[in-house]
This record gives structure tokens, C-alpha cells and sequence, in this order.
């Protein structure tokens, strides 16, 4: 099997869909059926099984996916420690936060960095805390920056505290703000739907409004980034 043979195992797994696994990787969708049953054909067993609509792995189907996943780990450690070695390097670092974060704080942190470090690999992905937090349970990230009081019981250092702040387009009464229409920033909503909320800064505007208010906000519209809010 050839590198790209695993990533088309591994990615039809995470895409459960040859459409969007062929569009992930580049190719027409009728090159990755040949390509898979060409594998099929080297190693004579069955890989997937049509479902209706749907498919499934097989049991040796499952196996080469995991074993897939596992040699595309091994050739991207293959190819940074090489990249280390051609650069001069002294190590990389898998580095994850919050987009927040990453895109308003990060800058700066990464510059100054640098100036101390110049001789570390940085790969850095950014997303919602409870993706950050799931990818640093799994071990794919060395650090991971949240937003929101998380339960994590390796090392934590906390980095900055911000203001809730309110913003609006006219002058603000706190007397009058249940009156008012609010847009409301909710977090990204998924299986982990629970703890975000237990956590996030969702939780924390709605203690805020509680302790204050013995009315429900007049909420007339909701999005999943700050930005949009603006």
C-alpha cells in the first residue's frame, strides 16, 4: 500500500461518505472506488459493505482503517522530526486554541515566542474549547489554550482573565437592559453539548443575567461567533 492508500481508508472513515472523502482528497470519486478495490483485490478480503445507501467497514476493513491511521501518524513524525534535522531544529510543539484566542492573543504570544525560542517547530490548530479539550485528552496536542473553566487534571496555568462585556449601538441603562433586544452568542453545539454549557462563557452570561434579573432576556437572535455578534 502506497501513502495514499491510507489516507483514503482513513479519511473515508472520518467521512463515512466516497463524495466527500474524494473531495477531501483531491481525486474524482470513481479513481478512489478502483483505488480501493485495488487494495481489496491485493490483500483479497472485502473492506466495506454496502448498507442501502449507506456503507460499513468489515471487520478487516476496520483493522486496515486503524492500522492506516496509525502509519499516517508515524510518516507525519517521520517527516517533522526530518524537517527538524534539515532546519536545525531542536523539537516541534502541537500546539491548540480556542479561535478567540488564537486569532485576537495568539499573534503576540507567538512572536514573543520566537524571540526566545527560534529553534522550536510550532504546528497549531484552533477550534471550540471542547474540541481543544478532546484533541488534549486524546494526546494529539502537547498544549491546548480554553476559554472557560474546564476540569483537567494535568497541569493548568491560567493565562488572562476578561471582562463579560456588554455591547450595544446606543448607550447602556443596567435598569433598563431586560427591555432591550439581545443577541445571543451560544458555543458550538455538539455530542459534548453538556459540558460546553457547564463551561463555557455561555454559562458565565447567564450567571451574570441571573444574579441581576428576575425576567428572561429578550432574545431575538443567536450565532455561534462572537464576530457574527458584531
Amino acid at each position: 500500500m502506497q501513502e495514499e492508500d491510507y489516507k483514503i481508508l482513513a479519511m473515508l472513515n472520518q467521512e463515512q461518505s466516497f463524495t466527500k472523502a474524494a473531495k477531501r482528497l483531491f481525486m474524482s470519486q470513481p479513481l478512489l472506488s478502483y483505488r480501493l478495490k485495488k487494495i481489496e483485490k491485493d490483500f483479497g478480503i472485502k473492506i466495506i459493505e454496502k448498507v442501502g445507501n449507506q456503507f460499513k467497514f468489515t471487520q478487516e476493513g476496520e483493522y486496515l482503517v486503524q492500522f492506516s491511521n496509525k502509519v499516517l501518524f508515524e510518516i507525519q513524525n517521520l517527516k517533522s522530526h526530518i524537517n527538524e534535522l534539515r532546519e536545525g531544529l531542536k523539537g516541534n510543539m502541537k500546539l491548540g486554541a480556542n479561535t478567540n484566542f488564537a486569532i485576537y492573543t495568539m499573534p503576540e504570544l507567538i512572536k514573543q515566542y520566537y524571540e526566545a525560542y527560534s529553534d522550536i517547530y510550532i504546528a497549531m490548530t484552533s477550534g471550540w474549547s471542547v474540541e481543544i479539550l478532546e484533541q488534549l485528552e486524546n494526546n494529539d496536542l502537547d498544549v491546548g489554550i480554553l476559554t472557560g473553566d474546564y476540569d483537567w487534571y494535568g497541569k493548568k496555568l491560567l493565562l488572562k482573565q476578561d471582562p463579560l462585556t456588554i455591547i450595544s449601538n446606543k448607550p447602556i441603562n443596567l435598569k433598563q437592559l431586560p427591555k432591550e433586544y439581545r443577541i445571543v452568542y451560544k458555543s458550538h453545539q455538539n455530542f459534548n453539548t453538556y459540558i460546553e454549557l457547564e463551561n463555557s462563557i455561555t454559562k458565565l452570561s447567564n450567571d451574570w443575567w441571573n444574579e441581576r434579573y428576575d425576567t428572561y432576556p429578550r432574545n431575538i437572535f443567536q450565532t455561534d461567533k462572537i464576530e457574527i455578534c458584531k
